[in-house]
């Protein structure tokens, strides 16, 4: 299988499992699954029931409160480079972030492949959440000021058409932001990501992919929280999810304190790309 970025058809193989293995382009560095599964059927992965029942009385995650802490924090790193306008959360899941975005006054709309996860969202938020994939959409051109995407790209079959996609639909001096988990964390996520992670990305292939599809990268930004449940569990935590929530204030000076560290010493587990479009 040829390389997505470069179309080098040599690699070496990182981590297997099962049927499957991540390798590594001997020329980019690119990091892909091997073999790529069935794009149909991930599809039928991600977007589950046609119809099922919604409770929004509940979180169905069960941490939507670390959820809106960290998007907080993403929303006041984007609104420092933007004021709020139009923003469109691709991926948008149960509408957690789109929901916050609209408490700020920003205008949202997200597109989500999961029925029950875009249901809930327009149910309990009132979001404009369109369910299916971004080229079903056929949003407008030029359309909107921030495009996100948290934690997406590496489960999208063609990375680089999505974000020419998103070249299209947003303005010409819109925002891209792009969150993924590198080959760094690869081990957190190899117990239940095969193939759901389709790619890993480090600074150097997110820069050259978002080049390749019409943007200016401004900054990227690191973090080393990725995999914390399995962390957790490593360490003999029986129930993480539950233990995380409980003690999730509490602990966020010491989880900072320990993310800068690691991210300064040691190789981040997730980055976050910002930028914008190149003129054409």
């Amino acid at each position: 299988m040829n390389c997505l970025l470069c179309k080098e058809m040599t690699a070496s193989e990182l981590q297997s499992k099962e049927n499957y293995s991540y390798r590594c382009c001997s020329r980019c560095g690119f990091v892909y699954l091997y073999p790529r599964p069935d794009s149909d059927g991930l599809r039928d992965l991600y977007s589950g029931k046609a119809e099922c029942a919604i409770d929004t009385s509940i979180d169905p995650t069960g941490e939507e409160i670390i959820h809106r802490s960290r998007f907080a924090v993403e929303l006041d790193r984007i609104e420092k480079l933007r004021s709020p306008g139009n923003i469109l959360d691709i991926g948008s899941a149960w509408g957690f972030f789109l929901a916050l975005a609209e408490e700020r006054g920003w205008l949202p709309l997200g597109v989500e492949l999961s029925c029950e996860a875009s249901e809930y969202a327009r149910r309990r938020f009132g979001l404009n959440v369109f369910t299916g994939t971004l080229a079903d959409a056929r949003l407008p051109e030029s359309h909107f000021d921030v495009v996100t995407l948290w934690h997406v790209l590496e489960h999208i079959p063609d990375p680089l058409a999505e974000l020419t996609e998103i070249r299209r639909i947003i303005r010409d001096d819109g925002l891209l932001v792009v969150s993924v988990p590198t080959p760094w964390s690869i081990c957190d996520y190899l117990s239940d990501a095969v193939p759901v992670h389709l790619y890993y990305f480090d600074e150097g292939t997110l820069t050259s992919i978002a080049r390749k599809a019409g943007f200016r990268v401004l900054r990227i930004g690191k973090r080393s929280s990725s995999g914390m449940m399995a962390k957790l569990k490593k360490a003999g935590i029986q129930d993480p999810r539950q233990f995380l929530v409980r003690y999730w204030r509490p602990l966020s000076k010491v989880r900072r304190l320990l993310q800068s560290v690691i991210t300064h010493f040691g190789h981040p587990k997730e980055i976050t790309l910002y930028a914008v479009p190149i003129d054409e």
